[in-house]
């Protein structure tokens, strides 16, 4: 497996059917990744569940983006920008919609619409 690649696990909103661990393509090295997680998990007072990240750090997470992004706007967008990322550093010869699906683990073409219309400049 690549060194910007990683395997996932513990997918929320899966619609009733468990995930098995999948890759994911990841940004940067994956020992710079697991070293952010570390430090991040290394804060925490206990292992939270997944599904309960979202709702502790949502809000001051989307503080912060509305103060060094404003041009984002909204949290659930860094996904779109996380995946044209991909597409462009990676030079991506599969259809958008194709990796979109992969990487952010949608079961059918039909999620990966609304990512789309995301486009990065600069």
């Amino acid at each position: 497996m690549s060194d910007h690649c990683a395997l996932f696990t513990g997918q929320l909103k899966t619609r009733g059917t468990e995930r098995e661990a999948y890759p994911i393509p990841l940004l940067a090295p994956f020992r710079v990744v697991k070293a952010g997680l570390d430090a991040l998990r290394a804060k925490q007072s206990a292992q939270a569940p997944c599904d309960k990240v979202g709702e502790r750090y949502h809000g001051a997470m989307s503080r912060e983006l509305e103060k060094w992004f404003p041009a984002v706007g909204h949290i659930h967008l860094l996904r779109s920008m996380y995946v044209r990322c991909v597409f462009e550093k990676f030079k991506c010869e599969c259809a958008f919609a194709g990796l979109c699906k992969a990487a952010l683990g949608h079961q059918d073409l039909h999620e990966t619409l609304f990512y789309s219309s995301t486009h990065i400049r600069g």
